[in-house]
């Protein structure tokens, strides 16, 4: 959520939860929403999930907030110490994009790649360099362009089965007419 309030997105209260925050000014009035993980993140970094994997791995790509919103699916790269001939940051791990959440698609990465790849839609199929705090393994939804079917495509498979077998019926009956007729004196 934090990445969205960054880029100017507007987030309706109560989608995440949030504390009442005193602003001690000179008439004690004002008050603010604050995010509860305000320096969540602060601290040192503890050896993690891709600390331990050995090979290219699924995963998701966070938005970092209270909420984890899913912005992105996609690979990291456990291993990988650069990244387009940048070594990687600390804290970061090397990813790469393989969907992105279409209300997602205008955030900006926290490590843009020269000029050239500076919102998560530009990422896509890119490696890029993401907070580890930020990337979720096993990713936690599948990618909406996998072969497996929805199940609309389904039904639609069914019924396009249903008017196959019916068009292969009617074609063996006029067959069956055919050869009647042909061997008929």
């Amino acid at each position: 959520m934090e990445l969205l309030r960054v880029a100017g997105v507007p987030i309706p209260d109560g989608l995440c939860l949030t504390q009442s925050v005193h602003n001690r000014s000179s008439d004690n009035t004002a008050e603010e929403d604050v995010p509860i993980n305000k320096g969540q993140n602060d601290g040192p970094l503890q050896p993690g999930t891709i600390d331990l994997l050995t090979e290219p791995t699924k995963c998701s790509l966070l938005d970092g907030s209270e909420c984890d919103m899913e912005l992105a699916l996609g690979t990291v790269y456990p291993n990988q110490q650069t990244c387009h001939t940048v070594p990687v940051q600390n804290g970061y791990a090397v990813v790469q994009p393989t969907y992105v959440w279409p209300n997602a698609r205008h955030i900006k990465l926290p490590i843009p790649v020269e000029d050239e790849i500076t919102t998560l839609a530009n990422s896509l199929l890119q490696r890029i360099q993401w907070p580890r705090r930020r990337i979720l393994i096993p990713p936690r939804s599948r990618d909406p362009n996998s072969a497996a079917p929805s199940a609309g495509n389904t039904a639609s498979n069914a019924a396009t089965l249903a008017l196959r077998q019916q068009n292969q019926h009617q074609q063996d009956l006029q067959l069956r007419q055919q050869l009647d007729s042909q061997t008929l004196p």
